[in-house]
């Protein structure tokens, strides 16, 4: 099984999903604006990482798992594939979601990513799948790291304190000089 997706994001918009002897290759070949991806199946899950409490490092959320509302194996958030929803503690064993928060923040640190993010993942048969980065995730309140931080006592306010905060640690740190 295979997804067809944009190669420049599109919110999960425009997305299909084939299986291997179904994708129309001579039609997808002529474009040079879509990317064909193995469709990896298993549980879905977003992991947001915020600026801890006095922005001097950051911080993993817990994931929050995007569930389909009946049992199919083809499901994409936000997609014509069916509804999802959104699950707060989802029911997994506590170190493997440790382990995919201490990848998710790895990762952020490794990509030296300022401010925020959030992953998309996917786990099937016990191994962690990063699906997609997010460096600039929707803040509104209906969006995914706004409702987790939230579920996690932390204010769309806090929020926005903490990146700012950390956005004036990164700010001044990258711009020391000294005079000569």
């Amino acid at each position: 099984r295979y997804i067809v997706k944009p190669r420049f994001g599109s919110l999960h918009l425009n997305m299909m999903v084939f299986d291997a002897d179904a994708i129309p290759y001579q039609e997808l070949m002529e474009r040079d604006d879509l990317i064909i991806q193995p469709y990896i199946t298993g549980r879905e899950f977003t992991v947001g990482v915020i600026p801890n409490e006095d922005a001097s490092d950051y911080m993993c959320l817990q994931p929050l798992e995007i569930k389909p509302d009946d049992n199919r194996e083809i499901y994409i958030a936000g997609q014509n594939y069916g509804r999802t929803e959104k699950v707060l503690n989802p029911s997994m064993e506590e170190s493997l979601i440790l382990e995919m928060q201490q990848t998710v923040l790895r990762l952020h640190k490794a990509l030296n990513l300022r401010g925020m993010s959030r992953t998309d993942v996917r786990v099937h048969e016990g191994i962690i799948y990063i699906l997609d980065i997010n460096t600039m995730p929707n803040l509104d309140t209906n969006s995914f790291l706004p409702f987790i931080a939230q579920s996690q006592g932390i204010s769309l306010k806090e929020l926005f304190t903490r990146i700012l905060m950390r956005f004036e640690k990164v700010y001044h740190a990258d711009n020391q000089f000294e005079l000569v």
